[in-house]
């Protein structure tokens, strides 16, 4: 395709230019939202090896010893509470404590942040015990969340 010189340019109408922006900014918004349902799951940010951990298990178990109930970190894991009471004894990790439903509602923020690089977003989203447009609305609204996860 030729290259349009200075001269070419200048002779632009302003109805084409009207024309052409704003057939532009009716497709733009669709585009957009295109790429993003098309993304899904592929979203998901690569893993930050953690070398001083011997698997992601172990480094899962750590991060959310404090952060999420043994119940919920097993049905994440796929096995039992007493596995992953193991996996913590395992790392010298006080008795697990049980958290109130209150205390899991005020430390989300802090669980996203402490996973977002661990886990799948589904898995991170099971881990909340929410579903997924509740888990889009908060990235979005909350505090700039997505941003500041890079998402």
């Amino acid at each position: 395709m030729k290259q349009k010189t200075p001269v070419e340019l200048r002779s632009l109408t302003r109805r084409t230019f009207l024309t052409q922006v704003g057939a532009g900014s009716l497709v733009l918004p669709w585009h957009s939202a295109n790429n993003l349902s098309s993304q899904g799951s592929q979203n998901n940010p690569a893993p930050i090896l953690e070398p001083h951990f011997p698997d992601r298990l172990h480094l899962f178990v750590w991060r959310n010893w404090e952060l999420a109930n043994a119940d919920r970190m097993a049905q994440i894991l796929g096995t039992t509470e007493e596995k992953v009471r193991e996996i913590g004894a395992s790392l010298g990790l006080p008795p697990k404590p049980r958290l109130t439903p209150d205390q899991l509602r005020r430390i989300y923020i802090t669980v996203i942040r402490q996973n977002w690089h661990v886990l799948p977003e589904d898995q991170l989203i099971r881990l909340l015990g929410w579903d997924r447009a509740h888990y889009e609305f908060t990235l979005k609204e909350d505090d700039f969340l997505d941003h500041k996860l890079g998402f």
